[in-house]
Formats: C-alpha cells, structure tokens, sequence
C-alpha cells in the first residue's frame, strides 16, 4: 500500500511539473475571434459613443380642488317690520339664488289668572262662561278643603263616575296606590270616568275615546292594579 501511495505522489508531480515548465505555449487568439458572430461586432471609441438621454420626470400631479363646503344658516325670526331691514343687511354678500326666504305665523298664548270665585258653584259658572267663548284649554284651582300633606302618598278610593271597560271587574271605591303633588280638573267633565278624595275631589281617572289616564299606580295598587292592566291589555279601545 505504500508503494501504490508513493507511485501516485510521484505521478502528480511529474504531471503538475510538466504542465507547468513542459507544455507547449497555445496560440493567442483575439476575443472577437472567439465569439460566434465576430463580423457583427464593432468597437466604438468613447468620443463616438452617443450622448446619454436624460430621464423625463413626470410633473407632479396637482391636487383636486376639494368641493366647496356647503352651509346653511338661519337667521331669524323677524318681524314684518323689521324683514326688509334684514334683506337691506344681506344684499352686499351677493347671495342671489342661495337665499331662501320662509314666512312662518306665530300663535302667542298667555296664562290668564282668574280670581278666586268665592265658591264651586261660582267657578263652575265662570268655567261655563269660558266655554260660551269658545275657550277649551283651563282648568280650576280649587283652594277648599283641610291642609294635608304634599305629597299625597298613600291608598285612597276612586269611585267610578262612568262605566269604562277598563272598569271590569274592579268594584266601585276600590283602593289604588297614590304618589303625587298636583291633580288636574278636566275641562270637559265627560272625560273623567273616577274620582279620588284627598281634601278635595279630583280627577283620578280620564278617558277619550281609545285613551285612557290615571293619577293612581295601577303596577303599585295590588290586586285591583294588576286587574285594570289585564283590562288594558285586552281592550280593543273602543267605548
């Protein structure tokens, strides 16, 4: 094995020695020569080479003009007196078709006090007369009575001044739970289908037409309470 070895030593280097100091020169061959088409190559000298085309840049793109913003303003109300001096103020700007004018009527109202009248029967009659005038909208103050507490907080009877379906099965004074300061006095009487007590008579419960209204807390008042919801909940609001 080391004869086999040393012969191959020796072998490589007699080959490297004779490639390197033995071996015939190759010919110099020109590098157009080596290259497939050598008649279509043509040396150009610098000085003839052409002059480099510069890059357009594109101009920037302008932006798109951003929609005028749009705004309505209102400026009023005015008088008929004093509409043309407004108009006179806003002439200058040059609105033209963007002005828009709008006429509107305003109904003023008051309260108007009436003083006391003495008795019920006396407000009763001075209710009758505001009727005969044609005013529907008042309503009574009435100032008899005992002090009580405010507010009135408790159970009190309501007796049924009208034959409501809402009423069914619901006795006559039966007791309903009250939290409140104030009671209104209808101005039409046939509304008023129950009454409480609590110093003064006062309307405990309106009805007109498929609407129906209670001072009282029918979800607070128990048994009769859980009765008139059941009646509301079935009622097809006809009377």
């Amino acid at each position: 094995m080391r004869a086999v070895f040393l012969l191959l030593v020796l072998a490589n280097l007699a080959f490297f020695a004779w490639s390197r100091y033995g071996a015939p020169d190759a010919p110099s061959v020109p590098p157009q020569s080596r290259q497939v088409e050598p008649e279509k190559l043509k040396v150009i000298a610098p000085k003839d080479l052409p002059a480099p085309v510069a890059k357009k840049e594109k101009p920037p793109e302008k932006p798109a003009p951003s929609p005028p913003s749009l705004a309505c303003l209102e400026w009023g109300s005015f008088t008929l007196a004093d509409a043309p001096r407004a108009q006179q103020a806003l002439e200058p700007l040059a609105l033209g078709e963007r002005l828009a004018q709008k006429r509107t009527e305003e109904v003023a109202g008051w309260w108007v006090f009436i003083a006391p009248q003495g008795s019920r029967q006396g407000a009763l009659k001075k209710a009758a007369e505001l009727k005969n005038l044609g005013v529907e909208e008042f309503f009574i103050v009435q100032e008899d009575g005992e002090h009580l507490k405010v507010p009135h907080m408790g159970w009190n009877e309501v007796g049924q001044t009208n034959d409501h379906p809402l009423w069914h099965d619901i006795p006559d004074r039966a007791r309903f739970y009250f939290v409140h300061s104030y009671y209104i006095d209808a101005g039409k009487p046939a509304q008023v289908v129950g009454r409480g007590h609590y110093g003064v008579d006062f309307a405990a419960a309106l009805a007109d037409g498929s609407r129906f209204a209670v001072q009282f807390h029918p979800e607070k008042s128990h048994t009769h309470g859980l009765q008139l919801l059941q009646n509301f909940v079935a009622w097809d609001g006809r009377w």
